[in-house]
């Protein structure tokens, strides 16, 4: 069993298919926790009370601030997650200050700024975004924000952390200022493998096979090989065909391993031979 499970492991080789993806709306989380493996200064604000002021939905994820300070949130990191496409991120956010008689208002003018960035080595940031007195205008609602990072800048099987930081420099007329996130959607396109593509609406049958075995597919089979458990090709045949038959009514009884070839695309399928 060991040799037939390391020949087919050759066979079709150790490839895995993954994608960056986080989607955090931080309701699930009790006042004060941060979700699994993020770090720093951000947690999940309560879901009642004073924290309506500066939550988006049910809870949200937020810092405060009362000193000229940067107080940051890292997301975990995804190791190896890139898929090399485009990636798109997505989040509300707010910023609020409170002021010496205790309400809730605008943050002081030149208030500083809530810097976004991503890394895919944990060592180099790069910027993707900034929010500062010139683009957020408080008014008391949640506000969107919206991104892309290029496919050539997220290679595959890089991997990927998102980072938020809140840099406050001034809080003129303020105790507080409030930095706060939620409904973050940071996903990449979910591209299929050339093998996924080129095998749609491929099928074979009979398995077990007594004599002919037959591999049917809407696109050209380029080549069929069949080999023993030992790795030695007892079959094999080439040509653009929808449709290859093979006769296995003279090969012993066992087990069988059927490599297919679609346009350039392989797939590797265990055959029994009865």
């Amino acid at each position: 069993m060991k040799k037939i499970t390391l020949f087919f492991m050759l066979l079709t080789g150790m490839i895995t298919y993954s994608q960056i993806e986080i989607n955090e709306d931080f309701n699930s989380y009790s006042t004060g926790i941060k979700p699994t493996s993020w770090s720093g200064d951000f947690e999940t604000t309560s879901n009642g009370g004073s924290y309506i002021n500066f939550i988006c939905d049910e809870r949200s994820f937020y810092t405060t601030n009362n000193t000229l300070s940067t107080k940051t949130f890292t997301t975990e990191n995804l190791s190896e997650a890139s898929n090399g496409t485009n990636a798109t991120i997505n989040f509300n956010y707010k910023i609020v200050a409170l002021s010496t008689s205790y309400e809730y208002q605008a943050p002081a003018e030149n208030w500083g700024t809530f810097v976004f960035e991503y890394t895919t080595n944990g060592t180099d940031w790069t910027t993707i975004g900034t929010i500062d007195s010139n683009n957020y205008t408080y008014d008391g609602e949640c506000h969107a924000a919206s991104y892309t990072i290029d496919a050539s800048n997220l290679p595959q099987g890089a991997d990927f952390q998102f980072r938020g930081s809140f840099n406050l420099m001034n809080r003129t007329g303020s105790i507080y200022v409030y930095a706060s996130i939620d409904n973050l959607v940071i996903s990449q396109t979910n591209t299929l493998s050339n093998t996924e593509v080129n095998f749609e609406g491929f099928r074979y049958y009979p398995n077990p096979v007594k004599n002919n075995l037959t591999f049917e597919s809407p696109n050209m089979i380029s080549s069929v090989a069949i080999y023993n458990v030992v790795g030695q090709k007892v079959f094999a045949t080439a040509g653009n065909n929808t449709l290859s038959t093979v006769n296995m009514s003279g090969l012993p009884n066992g087990i069988y391993f059927a490599k297919v070839n679609i346009d350039g695309a392989e797939k590797t399928i265990k055959i029994i031979k009865e």
